[in-house]
């Protein structure tokens, strides 16, 4: 199974990006850190669990981790941060859920929508791995080209 979530990891991909002179932040749901608001039914699922709590809670000090609320889709606010600022998303995510949800139900017009939500994500998901300690992006991203000339890349 699945180890606890690794505080850690969100450092070393914060700072890799953070040393080649890129704007980087972390979207974290606020549970990772706080945990279950009851504690009669402790959380079952460790990759929910932070390893590292004060190294979460040292990284949303310093602004390079935002908590989104335990109620909603975190994935929207990492997605809709990316485009408000030329930016990428780094994760392993596929996100089936934002291309779908941005089709709604209305037949052909929502096709294009989930398509072009489709060409987003496949442009600006930057995929990655770890090797002990070293974050790896995919060497084979390409930064997008546009509007986008403030982009995370490799």
């Amino acid at each position: 199974g699945k180890g606890f979530f690794s505080c850690e990891g969100v450092r070393l991909a914060l700072d890799y990006y953070l040393q080649r002179g890129h704007r980087a932040v972390a979207f974290v749901p606020d549970y990772i850190l706080k945990g279950r608001k009851d504690p009669a039914k402790p959380e079952k699922d460790p990759s929910k669990i932070a390893d590292k709590p004060l190294l979460l809670e040292s990284l949303v000090k310093q602004g390079l981790v935002a908590l989104t609320p335990p109620q909603d889709y975190d994935d929207s606010y990492s997605i809709k941060y990316a485009q408000t600022h030329d930016g990428c998303v780094v994760s392993n995510d596929l996100f089936r859920d934002f291309v779908q949800k941005a089709g709604g139900t209305q037949g052909q017009q929502d096709k294009r929508a989930r398509d072009r939500a489709q060409r987003w994500v496949s442009s600006h998901v930057i995929s990655f791995t770890f090797v002990g300690d070293e974050f790896i992006p995919n060497p084979d991203f390409v930064t997008p080209p546009e509007r986008f000339s403030a982009t995370l890349g490799p």
